[in-house]
């Protein structure tokens, strides 16, 4: 399960490279090492509580391919 869910982020993330997108998800908390090992940054940490259910997961964000040039550039200038 770890390679096939390595090799999708692998061609879904050099595709947003291609097109300079971000790249937002919402993870599980089993595969949120597996998105940090992509790139991917932590927004937020949710939890979710009703009467039924106790669920975590955090809200991601991969920056588009050069973002951080631009905003030390708008930084600077």
């Amino acid at each position: 399960r770890r390679v096939a869910g390595a090799l999708m982020l692998a061609r879904g993330t050099a595709l947003a490279d291609q097109l300079f997108l971000p790249i937002w998800v919402e993870s599980s908390v089993v595969a949120h090492q597996l998105y940090l090992q992509h790139g991917f940054l932590d927004v937020e940490n949710c939890r979710f509580i009703t009467e039924r259910w106790d669920a975590s997961y955090h809200l991601m964000r991969r920056p588009a391919r050069g973002e951080e040039g631009v905003r030390s550039l708008r930084r600077s200038g």
